[in-house]
C-alpha cells in the first residue's frame, strides 16, 4: 500500500510542475520534454544496452549459453536497443548533426562509446540502423569522440 501510495504521489507531483512551468512559459516545459528525451535515450543505452559490452557481463554469458551462443545472444540484445533508439530519434524527428540536434548532448555521449562497441566487438550490421550509423561517422569525425577512443587511451595495449 505504502509503495502504491508513494508512486502516486511521486506521479502527482511531476504532474503539477509540469502544469506550472506550462502554465507561465511555455518554452520551459518544452526543455523539460527534450530533457526526458535525452535521458530516455540514455537510459535505454545505459540499461539495456551498456552492460553487454562489459567483458565480465560477456564471459558470464558465454559460460551460461556457450561461445557461439554468447555472440548471437548479446547481438540480439544490443540491436533490440539500438532499434528502440532508432525509433526513437526518428518518432522524434530530431536528429540534426547528432542524435537529439546539432550540437552534443547527453545522448551522443552515452551512444557513441556503445555504437562504437557494437560494431568493433560485436559486429553488429549498421546497415538496419541508418540515422545511428550517421550519427557514428559524425562522431568519429568529432575530436573529443576520437580522443575518447580506446585505441587513444594511455593504457592501451599496442595494436598487433
Amino acid at each position: 500500500m505504502f509503495a502504491f501510495l508513494f508512486c502516486s504521489v511521486l506521479f502527482l507531483s511531476h504532474q503539477f510542475i509540469i502544469l506550472i512551468i506550462l502554465k507561465r512559459n511555455k518554452f520551459i516545459i518544452l526543455n523539460v520534454y527534450f530533457t526526458i528525451f535525452l535521458w530516455q535515450i540514455a537510459n535505454i543505452v545505459s540499461s539495456g544496452i551498456q552492460p553487454l559490452h562489459n567483458l565480465s557481463v560477456l564471459r558470464f554469458i558465454e559460460q551460461k549459453v556457450g561461445a557461439g551462443e554468447s555472440v548471437l545472444w548479446t547481438q540480439q540484445q544490443i540491436e533490440r536497443g539500438f532499434t528502440a533508439i532508432e525509433n526513437l530519434i526518428q518518432l522524434k524527428d530530431c536528429a540534426g548533426k547528432y542524435a537529439t540536434g546539432d550540437e552534443v548532448q547527453l545522448a551522443d555521449v552515452f551512444l557513441a562509446p556503445q555504437i562504437y562497441a557494437a560494431i568493433e566487438r560485436t559486429k553488429i550490421d549498421m546497415s538496419n540502423y541508418p540515422t545511428l550509423a550517421r550519427l557514428h561517422a559524425e562522431y568519429m569525425a568529432h575530436p573529443a569522440f576520437q580522443a575518447a577512443l580506446p585505441g587513444n587511451q594511455p593504457d592501451a595495449p599496442p595494436s598487433t
